[in-house]
């Protein structure tokens, strides 16, 4: 393997790999860890719509429990009570005329609500305002006087009217809104009933209709997260034409102000999704059958005393919590990709400075074989540098240790040649001694007869020759 993919790898597995790795379970991590947030910060805020709608509520029941209170309620008393008898007071039609006139202009004044209805204790319509003004319709009845709304003979809804706890607001679904309305329609918010009272007997109702343009305001105004949108639905389990029915709608631009078509209901909405969560939990988080939505709701209950509740639903994308995320992750992929490519080039310059001089030391050592003398090896990798200065250490002392050799083989060669001139000096003096030595014997040998016939000079002259040779 070559050294660059050695690297390559090591660096991928070593590095790349678990940090990509861990940058992808962190991203996921914190993605659940978020939308765990995200999901407390949505349902905080469906609680503070819930408050909000609340205050308001409170408000307008407030107003609504002060009216019987006033003084032209109060005058009209004794007419209820006298209808209660089945009998016409006396100046009905002027204490009539000044109530009229008193709820026309408190409507006029305070538009929280829509109309006013005054009950008699059989639950028909001694009056009614709308929109500031009395209505002119006029239903004859087997009562003393003439009613603005059909008769009622409904006993169920008289006899849940005369269950109606005193001072208090009860809210209820009256006949005659229901035939204004038509079967097919539903009011958003159903009439608050007060019970009137006069001498200890229950005389009347007074039954307002409260305008939803307030709540729309509230909803409108109110902070949708994540670019959700708000659903409201009611939920009645005793009265089946309005269980589910759907009072507001960001989908569909539907708000409070508008009746609603008993088809929309919250069972028809994403095949019943919702509709099965909330009966599992009251509050929670329900996802789409394609996983594309999320809905968080949570249950409210907006009528004192009623066991009928609304759900406040927001209606979420799951992008909304996935797409940062996988930008990040997306982001961490092409990091991946730009490290492999850094690392690639890494391991190419890694192995550059590395293997260059690696292949300049196998050069310089096949040099040294051949006795050639190597090259100077340079690289910024001290590793490297100490292995180029010990090799050049090695060829150093390689080169003294083989001068030394050589100058030691030249010493014991000059010595060789000497011992050998010496033999061969020896051997010619000991082949040169012996002739003289003979020549001496003979010399010595002449000198003595010499020396006994030396009567001549020619004799002694040979004489004195033959004793220079000692």
């Amino acid at each position: 393997m070559k050294l660059k993919s050695y690297i390559f790898r090591w660096v991928t597995l070593v590095t790349l790999l678990p940090a990509t790795a861990l940058g992808l379970f962190s991203s996921y991590y914190v993605q659940d860890l978020y939308h765990q947030d995200a999901m407390q910060d949505i349902q905080h805020s469906l609680e503070n719509i819930s408050v909000e709608i609340s205050h308001s509520f409170q408000d307008a029941q407030n107003l609504m429990l002060k009216l019987p209170e006033s003084q032209a309620m109060q005058q009209f008393l004794p007419v209820l009570d006298e209808a209660r008898l089945n009998e016409q007071h006396i100046d009905y039609e002027y204490k009539l005329y000044i109530l009229s006139a008193f709820l026309s202009q408190y409507q006029s004044v305070i538009s929280l609500f829509d109309t006013f209805r005054i009950l008699d204790v059989r639950g028909n319509t001694l009056l009614k305002i709308r929109n500031g003004k009395e209505s002119l319709t006029r239903y004859e009845s087997f009562e003393p006087y003439a009613i603005m709304d059909k008769e009622v003979f409904q006993a169920e809804m008289l006899k849940a009217l005369s269950e109606l706890a005193d001072d208090t607001i009860s809210f209820l679904e009256l006949p005659q809104t229901r035939d204004e309305l038509g079967q097919e329609t539903n009011s958003v918010i159903p009439d608050g009933i007060v019970p009137l009272n006069f001498d200890g007997h229950r005389v009347g109702y007074l039954a307002i209709t409260i305008q939803g343009d307030r709540i729309d305001q509230i909803l409108e105004l109110s902070t949708r997260l994540y670019n959700g949108l708000l659903l409201i639905a009611e939920i009645d389990e005793e009265n089946s034409v309005r269980n589910g029915q759907i009072l507001y709608n960001d989908n569909s631009l539907s708000g409070f102000t508008q009746p609603k078509s008993t088809t929309e209901k919250l069972q028809n909405l994403d095949g019943g999704t919702i509709w099965d969560t909330y009966q599992k939990s009251p509050y929670g988080l329900a996802v789409s059958n394609n996983n594309k939505q999320s809905y968080y709701y949570i249950e409210y209950f907006p009528y004192p005393g009623s066991l009928t509740s609304w759900l406040i639903i927001s209606e979420i994308q799951q992008q909304a919590f996935s797409t940062p995320f996988e930008h990040i992750r997306t982001g961490i992929w092409l990091l991946s990709g730009i490290a492999v490519l850094g690392s690639l080039l890494l391991a190419h310059f890694a192995s550059r400075a590395i293997s260059t001089p690696i292949s300049h030391l196998a050069e310089n050592l096949k040099t040294f074989a051949d006795g050639q003398r190597p090259k100077k090896i340079k690289s910024p990798i001290d590793e490297i540098q100490q292995s180029s200065a010990s090799f050049d250490y090695m060829a150093k002392t390689l080169n003294t240790a083989q001068q030394e050799r050589k100058k030691a083989e030249k010493m014991m060669l000059q010595s060789a040649k000497l011992a050998s001139l010496g033999q061969m000096a020896a051997g010619i003096g000991h082949d040169i001694n012996n002739p003289l030595n003979n020549i001496r014997s003979l010399s010595r040998l002449m000198r003595r007869s010499l020396e006994q016939q030396a009567e001549d000079s020619r004799d002694k002259t040979m004489l004195e020759d033959i004793c220079s040779l000692d």
